[in-house]
């Protein structure tokens, strides 16, 4: 029986990692499109705010406000998202921990 629980508690630290990571990952590529979107919103003429030339790509060139990777990480669709899983998790472990 103790085997068992020290296996499960095992497993929901792989469980949280693993969320951490992707919650990483998917505010990075957030963070990626709204920088496409920013240039295609130059591009098309629905904002003048950077000089873009033809054919170029320049996500460089937009930097902070909601281009920020922590406003980002932190943005409230996304934190709820990961947080409560997280959270779900946390408390799955206690659990297990005051069981044990």
């Amino acid at each position: 029986m103790v085997f068992s629980a020290n296996k499960n508690i095992l497993f929901i630290c792989i469980s949280i990692f693993s969320v951490l990571l992707f919650w990483v990952l998917d505010s990075y590529y957030l963070q990626q499109e709204r920088k496409f979107r920013a240039i295609y919103n130059n591009v098309s003429g629905l904002k003048n705010d950077v000089q873009i030339k033809d054919f170029e790509m320049p996500i460089h060139k937009f930097i902070g406000g909601e281009f920020n990777y922590w406003k980002v990480f932190f943005s409230a669709t996304i934190a709820l998202f990961y947080g409560s899983i997280i959270v779900m998790l946390a408390m799955i472990f206690l659990i297990l921990i005051c069981i044990k």
